[in-house]
């Protein structure tokens, strides 16, 4: 499932670009993924990670340190037999150091059997420079 972080670099809420870590604890367990932030634009370049299924559903809103983003997807069953749609809100709060971020998202899917909803708890740390390929 996505893990749809953004950030930007604004007066109160920096990220300082480099190589991340990032990860979602779901009820099914952990998942971990890293990617490389080379400027400001941080919010396009995570949900990048995430493939052409998911989208940003509305603005980033940001208060302080605060982050509220939302994000629509639209991601194929197995087997071909149509798509589900999601909708995820994640919280997030960014050190004033721009170096980790903590946060919660909620994630609410639509099937044929009714909704149903998750809610991860989200972290991110800054662990060096981006690797040149």
């Amino acid at each position: 499932m996505a893990l749809a972080w953004a950030g930007l670099s604004l007066a109160h809420l920096r990220v300082v670009p480099g190589q991340w870590r990032m990860s979602a604890y779901t009820p099914a367990g952990v998942l971990h993924y890293s990617t490389c932030v080379q400027d400001h634009h941080f919010a396009f370049q995570i949900l990048s990670q995430e493939g052409r299924h998911c989208r940003l559903s509305g603005p980033i809103a940001i208060v302080g340190a605060d982050m509220t983003v939302r994000e629509e997807c639209r991601m194929p069953v197995p087997g071909g037999q149509g798509q589900v749609r999601a909708r995820l809100v994640a919280h997030l709060f960014v050190q004033s150091s721009g170096l980790s971020f903590t946060g919660t998202s909620r994630i609410t899917l639509a099937t044929s059997l009714g909704n149903i909803s998750e809610h991860q708890r989200l972290s991110g740390v800054r662990i060096g420079f981006c690797e040149r390929g």
